[in-house]
């Protein structure tokens, strides 16, 4: 890969759908330190970038950005050539005039060379080091991306939690919950998970409780852990349900791989020690080749930043400072 000059910052930021990181780095990924030797990040200027920026709103990115930057400098001005920027934005990916928009507006408000692209391609990127393959993300949502060496992307689910994310944590709480609303109403024979459910909302009635939720997703989401830890404990209703979100993951990780691809497994989900082992497990059995991711999206924004010749660049935007 061509790489940038080792004295060039990266700062690299990550817009998901639920949180926003932002971290300064240098070219070899060691993050760098502000002024006062504290690491630069988002919090360490005290701005919650979660709750400032929105999946499109470039000009408060951009406002994020040039603070993390003022920091990082102690006020000394950049030149273009000291700095770039790698961003990974939510919804870049199906419509790309947010990426594209992303791009210039953080080009200009920090003069710097910026690059911008969906969040899940900077995950793609950093949890294959940039080549070639399939990440599996299972947090909240669920989405499978799959990459060829001529940088075809195959994007499977990710389609929300009212249509999709089969699988996902989400997708995991709905179904606890409907079924301990099922033996709480006699329709459904006992299992653990009504009172499994009964400790996550502290007895409270789970349609009261999701209903008062300002994300519905994630709090879904907050049940799948004690659901799986009946699954890895013996429950037969909850194993069901397990195994039952496993073959979708499969199924989506299948649709958007080569046959033999490496498959990268990212998410909050994946890292539940018996629904990861189970998972791996399964897509070994589809014929895939489950592997560790070696890093984050952070670390995709990164290398997007400094790297041209990835298989992703057509879904990549750059712009200069000058554009």
């Amino acid at each position: 890969m061509t790489t940038q000059p080792s004295q060039t910052s990266v700062l690299c930021l990550d817009l998901g759908k639920t949180r926003a990181r932002a971290e300064l780095h240098a070219a070899d990924g060691t993050l760098l330190t502000g002024p006062d030797g504290a690491p630069l990040s988002a919090e360490s200027v005290g701005v919650a970038a979660g709750s400032r920026v929105g999946t499109d709103s470039a000009a408060a990115l951009a406002e994020l950005a040039s603070e993390l930057l003022t920091r990082a400098t102690a006020g000394a001005p950049l030149t273009p050539g000291q700095i770039r920027i790698g961003a990974g934005v939510a919804g870049a990916l199906t419509n790309t005039a947010v990426g594209a928009h992303v791009a210039t507006t953080l080009a200009a408000g920090c003069s710097a060379h910026a690059a911008a692209t969906s969040d899940v391609v900077t995950a793609h990127v950093g949890a294959l080091g940039g080549e070639p393959g399939t990440v599996l993300v299972v947090g909240t949502g669920a989405v499978a991306l799959g990459l060829d060496t001529a940088g075809a992307l195959r994007r499977v689910d990710g389609w929300g939690p009212e249509l999709g994310d089969l699988g996902s944590g989400s997708w995991l709480g709905r179904r606890a919950l409907r079924r301990a609303l099922a033996e709480r109403d006699g329709t459904a024979t006992a299992s653990g998970i009504r009172a499994a459910i009964d400790d996550l909302t502290g007895g409270a009635d789970p349609v009261a409780w999701l209903a008062a939720a300002p994300n519905t997703a994630r709090r879904l989401a907050s049940a799948a852990p004690p659901l799986l830890d009946l699954a890895a404990a013996g429950d037969h209703t909850a194993t069901q349900i397990a195994d039952e979100a496993i073959g979708l993951l499969v199924s989506s990780a299948l649709a958007a791989s080569s046959p033999g691809d490496p498959v990268a497994l990212l998410g909050g989900i994946t890292s539940h020690a018996w629904f990861g082992q189970a998972l791996r497990e399964a897509l070994a059995a589809g014929g895939l080749t489950p592997t560790m991711p070696l890093g984050s999206a952070i670390d995709g924004a990164r290398l997007v930043a400094l790297h041209t010749d990835l298989p992703h660049e057509r879904h990549i935007h750059r712009a200069d400072p000058s554009s």
